[in-house]
């Protein structure tokens, strides 16, 4: 029998704790404000391979109950976001017991103290593979021990203060951590502290900035530090004009980087530039450069496009990281505010949130996170260079997507082993009636280790889903569901087919 996976009661009450402290402290909002939708899903799935083996392949019927709830505020002092799920999962095979697995995303934002006091909080618990290279199609039910029941937690609190009209200091502390439930991935915590000044509000075109922070990660319970950071710069900016902002500076950092494989690592001064530029309404333009990538930012861009018919968004982004700073983040790539309808598209009137800010949907709308695969746990910390391109285009009753997606890490402390993971996607959703849709989603992508290391075989994966949605009222739909996944590998024991249908009930309270 599978070693059940969940997340340890603890965390979870962890994160609970601090979201109801952060909203708590702000009791002064009307209960009207509040938006609250409890929801359950019953769902019954088919598979013909359940742990993705290239040989003696075991099909289960998997039965799965879904409670959870959804809660949202945004007033005066508090905005929250809550979306959580249980997830009960039954399998007919023997092969693996009856399990369940928890789901959360959320986040509290508090002003304690009108323009002064902010409490910050944020939680996650997700399903995610204990290693890159595990046998998974996306759905922890289908190889269950391939994934880690993984808690993320972060509370900041912040002062700020004015100084004259237009100056305002702050210092912020922030604590972190990161909790696997399986595998060898080891626990990590982390405490930042940060000093900002800058005169935002001053109506004037020129305005500066001023950031000095440090952190430092280490294991639970552990001496040795995972991550180290010291970090100063100050920016000097200008007002071109309402659509186009620049600016320009420079500071120190040292990231205690050893063995590094790029010169760009070295602990020392850099310079960086930056612009916002917004042509239209509905284009946006930010670029970000520094002479050394380890500065948080690194090196990037982001550009998006909202046209009557059509979606455009295009980021790029090189700077170190590792696991935990990519599982820290709210939204890796981004996320989008988008109306909940059954057949919703990205250029469905959706306001684009970038990484690491916070989302929060309102009645009838929903958060889309746009993410990107995640590398292995405790693998150190390397420098990672990405793409991401994505189109949507909806005419009549037809919406047509297509994105791609390129990584690669280098790591830092595997004598700068090199890991590439690309691929494309592309999907077809057609409106049959107001209240009918069905969808096609193909997806392609190759894991390519370096050929210098122990692990040299090159995984090929692709997979192809159909769907068939039904709004039986407004508060519940009925969705149909046929995928087929496949795996390729240099190494023929990774290989597997699989093939699999689901019908699910969805009800909102």
């Amino acid at each position: 029998m599978a070693t059940t996976t969940r997340v340890p009661r603890f965390a979870v009450r962890l994160s609970l704790l601090g979201l109801l402290f952060a909203s708590g402290l702000s009791h002064s909002e009307e209960t009207k404000d509040w938006d609250i939708s409890p929801n359950l899903g019953l769902e019954l799935a088919y598979t013909s391979n359940l742990d993705l083996t290239p040989d003696n392949e075991i099909d289960s019927f998997i039965s799965r109950i879904n409670p959870g709830i959804g809660i949202s505020q945004a007033g005066r002092n508090l905005k929250l976001g809550v979306d959580y799920s249980l997830s009960l999962v039954n399998y007919s095979s023997e092969k693996h017991s009856n399990d369940y697995y928890h789901n959360l995303n959320a986040f509290a934002d508090a002003e304690l103290v009108d323009d002064r006091l902010f409490l910050d909080t944020r939680a996650t618990v997700s399903q995610e593979l204990i290693d890159n290279r595990n046998s998974g199609i996306g759905d922890p039910s289908v190889a269950p021990d391939s994934y880690t029941s993984t808690l993320t937690f972060v509370i900041t609190p912040t002062w700020k203060q004015r100084i004259g009209d237009y100056t305002n200091i702050g210092i912020s502390a922030t604590y972190d951590a990161v909790i696997y439930e399986r595998g060898d991935n080891e626990d990590s915590e982390s405490l930042e502290y940060n000093f900002f000044a800058d005169t935002h509000d001053n109506p004037n075109k020129v305005y500066w900035t001023l950031e000095a922070r440090q952190d430092n990660a280490r294991p639970r319970g552990g001496d040795t530090s995972l991550v180290k950071e010291d970090f100063i710069e100050a920016q000097l900016g200008y007002r071109y004009s309402r659509q186009l902002n620049l600016r320009a500076g420079g500071g120190y950092i040292d990231n205690h980087v050893k063995f590094s494989t790029d010169p760009s690592l070295e602990a020392g001064s850099f310079w960086s530039a930056g612009l916002t530029w917004n042509p239209t309404p509905r284009a946006n333009l930010d670029m970000y450069y520094s002479s050394q990538v380890q500065t948080g930012s690194g090196q990037g861009l982001t550009f998006t496009n909202r046209h009557k018919y059509s979606f455009w968004s295009l980021s790029y982004n090189k700077s170190l990281s590792s696991t935990r700073d990519e599982l820290l983040q709210f939204a890796p790539v981004g996320s989008a505010i988008c109306p909940d309808t059954v057949d919703f598209s990205l250029n469905d009137d959706c306001t684009i949130v970038g990484a690491g800010e916070q989302a929060i949907a309102g009645p009838g709308e929903q958060v889309v996170g746009l993410f990107t695969p995640i590398s292995t746990p405790n693998e150190g910390r390397f420098i990672r260079e990405a793409l991401n391109a994505n189109v949507s285009y909806r005419r009549s009753k037809s919406t047509v997507t297509f994105g791609l997606f390129g990584i690669q890490r280098t790591y830092q402390n595997l004598n700068g082993r090199v890991e590439e993971d690309y691929g494309v996607n592309a999907g077809w959703a057609l409106r049959l009636s107001g209240r009918t849709s069905a969808n096609i989603d193909l997806n392609w992508s190759i894991l390519e280790p370096n050929t210098n290391e122990t692990i040299t075989e090159r995984d090929h994966k692709q997979g192809v889903n159909l769907g068939l949605t039904r709004r039986l009222s407004t508060d519940t739909s009925v969705k149909t569901a046929l995928r087929f996944n496949k795996l390729h590998s240099d190494d023929p024991s990774r290989d597997y087919d699989e093939y699999g249908a689901s019908v699910s009930l969805n009800h909102t309270f």
